[in-house]
């Protein structure tokens, strides 16, 4: 009978902590938009690989063809090689603008994308250049029983594109 009760009482309790409502993981994905800026910053591979997925990542930039990533040592010889590039020539990134923008204003929204624009800020303290770009994120729910103490995993980059800084459309309601 105990066993019983306890068991009804967990999951009343837990039927009622489920969040219904809008998106509310701003800040968590900002923070973790952020750590990628500085793993990107360090330039330190095993520290960015972590932010992918990767089995299925896309990037696209500028007016190349868009690269499709399948393995993490497809990820990690394009980041190798971006690492060799004269476009890593920089000491940081300064984060102008940041919007976290969900793909449904929904609490058990999967898909979220951050519009940043930033510059890169060389030795000393001048702007090299100026950039903005589209990072598609997505999240996965633990299984059970895990899911009981924790409902989502990490935020996972699974694509990124640039953007003309003169393209930014604002929306009015």
């Amino acid at each position: 009978m105990r066993t019983t009760l306890f068991i009804t009482i967990l999951l009343h309790w837990y039927a009622f902590s489920q969040k219904m409502g809008t998106f509310d993981d701003h800040i968590g994905l900002e923070k973790v938009f952020k750590e990628y800026i500085k793993a990107i910053d360090s330039k330190n591979m095993d520290s960015i690989v972590k932010f992918f997925d990767h089995t299925d990542c896309t990037f696209h930039f500028g007016e190349n063809k868009p690269i499709v990533i399948k393995s993490k040592e497809e990820l990690l010889d394009l980041f190798s090689s971006w690492i060799n590039s004269p476009k890593s020539l920089y000491v940081s990134t300064k984060l102008e603008e940041l919007n976290v923008v969900p793909v449904w204003d929904d609490v058990d929204t999967k898909l979220c994308t951050v519009d940043a624009t930033y510059s890169r800020i060389g030795n000393g303290g001048a702007a090299l250049g100026r950039g903005r770009s589209l990072y598609h994120f997505y999240r996965e729910k633990y299984e059970y029983p895990y899911r009981l103490l924790k409902k989502w995993k990490e935020w996972k980059l699974y694509m990124i594109s640039d953007l003309a800084i003169e393209d930014k459309i604002e929306f009015s309601d």
